[in-house]
């Protein structure tokens, strides 16, 4: 569910809140004073990334020694900023990537990689700090290291996990983009060469008055069939058929999107018109949905390769099909079903 939520506007911007907040972890980090802190009372020092601190056990003011002058303390400090500096670099390129209608996977992919980059230099400084604080820096009473270094760690935790989510996230790209073509919901039989359903053994309509038959083997009723390419249930809801559309041609948008460099419009309509087109209008007189969620999802595939096409990214989708003459899908549906109306009624009129 939350491989396929990233495609919608919303929930995509659940990566880019989530680097957000380890940005806000790491900046506590970095201002806290709690790296290390008495354990018990009195309260006699502290310590953050910069600066350690004492004062006598009746209390009175905080005497700070800076760190920078160990050079531990410098390399400490370095290197958990460096990682610090990358999460931010990854936080805004997540929210550019994420801004644009079509995710990038190569770039979220590189955002991964940077993230792992950034977990190892924070681990770094998490772990110098401790160990050479611990046996260079005279400690008073019973210390431990607190809610400051914890903030640390928590935001090194961060980077790895969401370095894996982005580096898998492209894994998922045809799913997400609805790319993939799915298994045959009617595979093709060798022998009878035959559509069967993947029911044991069914093809035909649920009707309990008749047995069908294949053959001499009678054979099972099933919910949908398919014919010509097409696919009804037996209620005649034709948003199956139309999810297997969708997915086919944005399927071979994605294969002219990977394979072809210059996307500009001579190049891509041509291939629009002979290969995606085609897929989109064919019997669609016989499977076009009414169905409101069922159009905008056929709509969805040319507005993806109106997308695809360089040169337009300034112009709104109803600005592109202006700008290349081309017209609404519904709109195309229409005007095939006048045409064949027409000839419907021309051949009756010649007989």
């Amino acid at each position: 569910m939350v491989k396929y939520g990233l495609d919608y506007t919303r929930c995509r911007w659940i990566l880019p809140l989530l680097l957000g907040i380890g940005v806000i972890f790491g900046i506590i980090a970095l201002a806290g004073r709690g790296w290390l802190e008495s354990q018990t009372l009195p309260y006699v020092q502290q310590a953050s990334l910069w600066e350690n601190c004492r004062r006598s056990e009746q209390g009175g003011n905080w005497n700070c020694e800076s760190l920078m002058g160990y050079a531990w303390g410098r390399a400490a400090a370095a290197t958990y900023l460096v990682g610090f500096l990358l999460l931010v670099i990854c936080f805004a390129l997540a929210i550019i990537a994420f801004a644009i209608d079509t995710l990038r996977f190569n770039f979220i992919r590189g955002i991964g990689g940077l993230l792992f980059v950034a977990a190892v230099f924070s681990i770094m400084g998490l772990v110098i700090y401790p160990v050479k604080f611990s046996s260079e820096i005279e400690m008073t009473g019973i210390n431990m290291f607190s809610w400051a270094y914890g903030f640390g760690w928590t935001t090194a935790i961060m980077e790895i996990c969401l370095g894996f989510f982005f580096c898998c996230l492209p894994l998922y790209e045809d799913q997400i983009l609805a790319r993939k073509q799915p298994k045959p919901v009617v595979p093709q039989d060798a022998n009878t060469a035959t559509p069967q359903m993947q029911h044991p053994r069914c093809c035909t309509w649920d009707n309990p008055r008749y047995e069908y038959r294949l053959r001499e083997e009678y054979i099972k009723s099933g919910p949908v069939g398919q014919d010509l390419g097409v696919l009804a249930d037996e209620k005649l809801d034709m948003s199956k058929q139309c999810l297997l559309i969708a997915q086919k041609t944005n399927h071979i948008l994605g294969c002219i999107e990977r394979n072809v460099t210059r996307r500009l419009w001579e190049v891509i309509l041509p291939f629009y018109f002979a290969i995606v087109r085609p897929c989109l209008e064919y019997c669609v007189q016989v499977w076009s949905s009414y169905y409101k969620k069922d159009t905008d999802l056929l709509e969805q595939v040319q507005r993806n390769a109106m997308q695809v096409i360089r040169g337009l990214e300034h112009l709104s989708y109803e600005e592109r099909l202006r700008e290349l003459c081309l017209f609404f899908l519904e709109k195309r549906r229409l005007q095939g079903d006048l045409i064949v109306a027409f000839h419907y009624l021309k051949e009756a009129h010649e007989k």
